[in-house]
């Protein structure tokens, strides 16, 4: 009997040697005793749901987004980002490693269905079998899209076929890709009653993201429409709330892992999480929204702030897509019990619950302050709140839009006068944040694969790259912004509806509204690649804030954090240009220098690998 592998490339030199693979431990589940039964085999396929094999979107808290433009870390610059990875590089080979694990899981299901035939019904036959084929068909995508060519298999191979193998032309796997997809598209069901498993919608889903990523356009679309039409999944009713762990399901989950804090599945640990709230709530502030992805973000008018007569540099969240209010904290604004506000010269915040609303509502604003009125009574835009306020005590606007009087001020370590390691460019994370996150410093929200939106945006970029700009593109567009204002699709007074039939200029504003509505979701970075656009992303500078000296002086003024002339740019491939915040030294300094090298469109071939297997080529620049 020859003695067989399971050729997952990271493990091979753990797979032979003293153990004699012919004997199998009748105490122990082995490819070779198990799949008797429908629980082995659901057991075996639970394992490919495992988040370390779906590393870039699981293992690390916006794992792909630190290597983006829409990303600031203090002074820190990841390796990938920095141009400095080699072969040697850990995060190449775990990414090789556990996609070629979760290949050989499903492999083996597939080689090993045949022993509980008799133990499941055909329909169950099918849906295991087109379960396995739809974590093989993800884990290759994975692989084609971060290495190129990579080596291929379906079944179990000798040893020394394994020493033999090579790389394989991409292009050729992704057909495998495919036929794999479609093999799960007919087989799985739409849906399940009871524990939630990958369905037809997430094949569909998932089919068309790889054919995104390889730029066939024409498969992209029909893969997205086909899940838009199977009526089952729809936009989420608040972009706020889908974020939230509270969201534990929504009809916008194609594909999700659920995570439980009661059952100890965190979706991430203490020390993650504080990276990104708000350091007056306990948080560290270390990592946060760009400048770049603030400036992304369209007036209420449609257009980009730099172009809106409705953007204003002293209040410049104001009058914006509402997905900006709720990706970043707006300055003044209440986030999880105190006012936000970073300025050098606020040495303290208002600390909303120990306060009191009105019960009068004022068409209120940021600098609209409650004054003593005629009446020897406060007053905020004149009207009478009939309540005092008290000296030493502060007046806020709080998140639901009433003033909140006489709340007690607390030290702000929000501002750097607070603390010097607050958010180094102003800005803190609000996405997915809630005070669910500052109890015990842990969230199980679910680590979502892939949802409706982006099926919506894959949809409408594909169709307008075959340049088949139809009502369909507008309607998969509007849903989205329409769902960020609160309002119905066709109700478009009430939202920015997009109409524009230039190829070009849709384009651009396609790969900008994927990068608001997707903005921290892992996604940024594929499509940076994807597009070819990395040398002009990110070559560019990380900007923070001037020492505080500097900033005092412009604190005196309306334009505090921005400059008024400031001047701001987009590219025709939807990049922003900041450069001229060279300009201002006295608001911005760089914190640290991207520095991209086109090597980098593909990761390097793990060096370990090419040392077992020397048929193995590696990428160019390596």
């Amino acid at each position: 009997m020859k003695k067989y592998i399971i050729f997952a490339f990271a493990a091979l030199t753990l797979a032979v040697g003293c153990v004699d693979l012919d004997r199998n431990p009748l105490s122990e589940g082995s490819s070779e005793n198990w799949f008797s039964n429908e629980q082995e085999v659901v057991l075996a396929l639970n394992a490919l749901y495992n988040p370390a094999l779906w590393r870039s979107e699981c293992t690390r808290f916006f794992n792909t987004d630190r290597w983006t433009d829409d990303w600031n870390q203090r002074t820190q610059l990841y390796d990938w980002l920095g141009g400095t990875i080699s072969s040697s590089w850990g995060q190449g080979a775990t990414d090789w490693g556990n996609s070629y694990k979760g290949i050989a899981r499903a492999n083996t299901i597939l080689y090993s269905l045949d022993k509980a035939k008799d133990a499941l019904s055909d329909a169950q036959m099918a849906q295991y079998t087109g379960e396995a084929k739809f974590f093989r068909a993800c884990f290759y995508s994975y692989l084609i899209a971060l290495f190129g060519d990579v080596p291929f298999y379906t079944d179990y191979i000798t040893l020394e076929e394994a020493y033999e193998m090579g790389r394989i032309d991409r292009e050729v796997v992704l057909g495998h890709i495919y036929e794999d997809f479609d093999a799960a598209i007919a087989a799985l069901p739409e849906s399940y009653t009871g524990t939630q498993r990958v369905t037809k919608g997430a094949a569909l889903a998932m089919k068309a993201r790889i054919a995104l990523y390889m730029s066939d356009w024409q498969t992209c679309a029909t893969a997205a429409k086909a899940c838009m039409d199977l009526g089952l999944y729809s936009l989420h009713p608040d972009f706020r709330e889908l974020f939230l762990s509270s969201t534990k399901t929504s009809p916008e989950h194609i594909f999700a892992l659920p995570c439980s804090n009661t059952l100890g599945i965190h979706s991430y640990d203490e020390a993650t999480t504080r990276s990104f709230y708000p350091r007056n709530n306990g948080g560290t502030s270390v990592a946060q929204p760009s400048y770049d992805l603030f400036f992304a973000f369209p007036c209420t008018d449609g257009k980009l702030p730099w172009e809106s007569p409705l953007y204003d540099p002293a209040d410049p969240f104001a009058n914006r897509d509402p997905r900006l209010g709720e990706t970043i904290v707006p300055f003044y604004s209440e986030f999880m019990d105190y006012i936000y506000n970073p300025r050098v010269d606020a040495s303290q915040v208002a600390q909303v619950s120990t306060g009191v609303a009105t019960t009068v509502v004022a068409a209120a604003h940021p600098g609209a302050e409650p004054v003593k009125g005629a009446s020897g009574n406060w007053e905020i835009d004149g009207i009478n709140t009939n309540v005092r306020a008290e000296t030493g005590k502060a007046n806020v606007v709080g998140a639901d839009g009433f003033w909140h009087l006489n709340c007690a001020l607390v030290k702000n370590n929000d501002s750097k006068t607070g603390s010097k390691d607050c958010s180094y460019n102003g800005f803190v994370l609000k996405k997915y944040i809630d005070e669910e996150w500052i109890d015990d410093r842990l969230t199980d929200m679910p680590q979502v694969i892939i949802r409706y939106g982006d099926v919506l945006l894959m949809y409408a970029e594909a169709k307008m790259e075959m340049n088949q700009i139809d009502q369909s593109v507008f309607d998969a567009l509007n849903s989205l912004r329409a769902r960020a204002y609160k309002c119905g699709l066709k109700e478009t007074s009430k939202y920015p509806a997009i109409t524009e039939t230039n190829q070009t200029k849709l384009r651009r504003i396609i790969r900008n509204e994927r990068r608001i509505e997707l903005a921290w979701e892992n996604r940024r970075w594929f499509d940076l690649i994807r597009w070819r656009v990395c040398e002009e992303a990110l070559t560019m500078p990380c900007y923070g804030l001037a020492a505080n000296a500097s900033r005092k002086a412009n604190e005196k003024t309306p334009y505090w954090f921005f400059p008024k002339d400031l001047k701001v740019r987009m590219s025709e491939t939807s990049i922003i240009d900041l450069s001229d915040m060279d300009n201002y030294p006295s608001y911005y300094q760089i914190n640290v220098q991207k520095a991209f090298v086109p090597r980098q469109y593909l990761f390097p071939i793990p060096i370990n690998e090419r040392t077992v297997c020397p048929k193995l080529t590696q990428n160019p620049g390596y």
